[in-house]
């Protein structure tokens, strides 16, 4: 069985037919769990809309949604007792965000937004929580 996977996207076009609504999307980094699908597949596919259609969130909007995404996962949680040997497993979002922000040296997630290093930081943590999760 394959583990879940995300990806961010956006709407490239919608039509319809008698077979049903197809939406195509584009994905500017597809996971490879995604690029590993056969037609045919059936997905449970969950969506959340980042902004206004025309709005380009910036790097640090786009972080500050990544330590939300990252710290409401319980794979995360995991993540940080496992890998990273925290005395406690986090088991609700505050925890572990109160955990990230320790790590990533910023007060607030909202430091993100403008705080390069700390942003680096969270890109280098969050590739290494993918590559734990994918094992």
């Amino acid at each position: 069985m394959t583990k879940p996977f995300h990806f961010e996207g956006k709407v490239d076009s919608v039509s319809r037919s008698k077979r049903g609504t197809f939406i195509r999307l584009e994905i500017s980094e597809a996971p490879a769990e995604l690029l590993g699908l056969q037609p045919g597949q059936r997905l449970m596919i969950g969506a959340s809309p980042l902004g206004d259609f025309d709005e380009d969130l910036g790097d640090g909007e786009r972080a500050v949604q990544t330590a939300g995404i990252l710290c409401r996962s319980s794979a995360f949680w995991d993540f940080i007792y496992h890998r990273h040997r925290a005395v406690d497993r986090p088991d609700n979002e505050e925890d572990a965000a109160k955990w990230l922000r320790k790590k990533l040296g910023i007060d607030s997630r909202s430091d993100l937004k403008h705080n390069e290093e700390a942003r680096e930081r969270l890109r280098v943590l969050n590739a290494k929580f993918q590559e734990w999760s994918d094992r």
